[in-house]
């Protein structure tokens, strides 16, 4: 009985369990019970990065996606890269008549997704066009297969052009193009210019400036500057007053009253000892002041400019060894002595002193001297010679313009008053090709076109005979047509800085070194370098005493090219 009861007892605590886990309900936490239990419906959470500095606070690291594309579409390269990272950029395939120059991004520091670009930019070639004498003419860029456009062909004495050495209507390169020309060459003789010009032509742009108004002043500035050794003064830059040892050393520098014989211009005699010295003590130098003051004045004719105030001469006539040279109307100069008769001054002109016939003077002050000289507007001539009014004018010279019309030109022009004043008149000049408004463009064309006008003339020592020339004023007279200032003898003129040269012999391939129009020396004489003839042979031109004494054209071979012991390059010095 006490078993039954017993087991009555378990089994209505089994029933009491029982009854009490049917009735449990559940309480989920993450998805599951306490029970145990899991509820079917749960669905993990998704993990949304939050991303600080590139890092999300689960550890994961912020990725950008980088895209590479080439200039037709084509991907080249897609990555993905941390924040501020850097990518390497991919191969980029070569792209006919473009070039690569890059990307349109940069990315060596990514911080977003990036769709990079390449960039190309069209081929450029540059396209020179040269002329004749191998100048550029013009330098343009051109696109791969477009055309480039050729500039005017500049004319070419004695050439046509007939056009260009290669096409250029699709450039695919750096080009090089000349143009191309036919010769068309007349049939001249060696003495007539044009023979020159053509030959010059095939080698040398003929109507090139040489120098221009700026170089040839600065040219003339360097003469100015070393008086040692050029003896070119200029005269407005004179002082005003000299001591009297100044005066006498510029007066005695003239010692040669014994050297050559002395005659008489009018009788052809010789003189005496007692006649020479008439002639020296006319010097008046005992009356020099100690302080000279200067006078001034413009010369008023061809004169002559003489060792001693004389016209007796010495040697003989033709080569008068007390001609100096010859003053030209329109030179100023600057008056220093009076001689004992009164009938010379001892002058200072630019590139000379001496003494000069007084009635060839007409003095002024120094301020009408300066006005004169320093208008601007010039009348030059051009020719050998001309006559203005009863004045003989040689090539070179040049007057103040006062007025310039269709019909005439005006000009100031020097002459003398009866009491040896300086009157300024007005002249009306016709318009001719004996005169140039201002100096000649310097060009190679002018320069042999100068020299030749002077072909022929007789050789006159110190310009004496007014028709004639010697060496050095030939080339004196050519050059100062485009305003150069040049030294009187060929010592000097040798002498010109920077510009002068000593050589030790020329033959005709060191010839090739100097330009046409260079000056040549010897020891005592000078020529004009013209070019070379259709042969190759250099040519001189020169005013001699050799032959009939003119002026002529001489080959350097025929001449003796070992003879030569300077240079003188009227042109630019690199």
């Amino acid at each position: 009985m006490k078993k039954i009861f017993c087991l009555c007892f378990m089994m209505c605590t089994l029933l009491l369990i029982v009854g009490c886990t049917f009735s449990h309900t559940h309480s989920y936490v993450d998805g599951k019970c306490s029970c145990g239990e899991v509820d079917p419906n749960y669905q993990e959470p998704v993990h949304v990065h939050e991303f600080v500095e590139g890092v999300c606070s689960c550890g994961a690291k912020e990725l950008y996606t980088v895209v590479f594309i080439d200039m037709d579409g084509t991907v080249l390269k897609r990555v993905e890269v941390e924040r501020h990272g850097e990518v390497t950029e991919p191969e980029v395939k070569d792209v006919y008549g473009y070039t690569f120059i890059g990307w349109d991004k940069e990315f060596d520091n990514v911080e977003s997704d990036l769709e990079i670009k390449a960039v190309y930019q069209e081929m450029e070639f540059t396209v020179k066009f040269f002329g004749f004498y191998g100048e550029l003419l013009k330098e343009e860029t051109v696109l791969m297969k477009h055309s480039a456009a050729a500039p005017n062909a500049p004319d070419v004495p004695y050439h046509v052009f007939t056009g260009w050495d290669i096409e250029f209507d699709s450039v695919e390169s750096n080009m090089s193009i000349k143009a191309l020309y036919d010769t068309k060459m007349e049939d001249y003789p060696m003495d007539n210019v044009n023979y020159w010009l053509q030959e010059l032509s095939k080698k040398h742009n003929i109507h090139e400036t040489i120098m221009t108004n700026d170089d040839i002043n600065k040219f003339n500035e360097l003469v100015y500057s070393d008086y040692e050794k050029t003896e070119v003064v200029d005269i407005l830059s004179l002082n005003n007053s000299v001591p009297k040892d100044v005066v006498l050393t510029m007066i005695n520098a003239y010692t040669n009253m014994n050297k050559y014989t002395v005659y008489n211009d009018e009788t052809k005699t010789t003189l005496t000892t007692w006649e020479k010295n008439d002639i020296l003590a006319n010097r008046n130098l005992d009356n020099i002041s100690d302080i000279v003051e200067l006078k001034y004045g413009l010369v008023c004719d061809f004169a002559w400019l003489r060792s001693y105030p004389t016209n007796h001469y010495s040697n003989n006539y033709s080569m008068d060894r007390f001609q100096e040279t010859s003053l030209n109307v329109g030179e100023a100069v600057a008056i220093y002595h009076e001689s004992s008769d009164g009938n010379w001054y001892f002058v200072q002109a630019e590139n000379y002193n001496g003494w000069i016939e007084k009635k060839y003077i007409g003095v002024c002050s120094y301020e009408e001297m300066s006005k004169f000289i320093n208008v601007s507007d010039r009348l030059v001539v051009i020719s050998d010679y001309v006559e203005i009014g009863n004045a003989y004018v040689r090539m070179g010279q040049s007057f103040p313009i006062t007025s310039l019309v269709t019909e005439s030109y005006q000009i100031l022009f020097p002459t003398r008053n009866v009491d040896g004043s300086l009157n300024l008149v007005t002249k009306y000049i016709i318009p001719s090709n004996d005169y140039s408004v201002g100096y000649l463009e310097y060009t190679l064309e002018n320069m042999i076109k100068q020299a030749f006008k002077l072909l022929g003339i007789d050789y006159s020592w110190g310009d004496k005979n007014k028709d004639g020339r010697d060496c050095s004023s030939t080339m004196n007279a050519i050059f100062r047509s485009f305003g150069f200032v040049m030294p009187r003898n060929t010592s000097n003129q040798l002498a010109i800085p920077s510009h002068g040269l000593r050589v030790s012999g020329l033959s005709p391939a060191s010839m090739k070194k100097y330009q046409p129009g260079t000056m040549i020396f010897t020891s005592s004489h000078v020529m004009l370098y013209i070019g070379e003839d259709t042969n190759g042979n250099p040519y001189l031109l020169h005013n001699t005493t050799s032959g009939d004494g003119s002026c002529i054209l001489q080959s350097l071979q025929s001449y003796g090219g070992s003879k030569m012991i300077a240079v003188l390059r009227p042109y630019n010095i690199n």
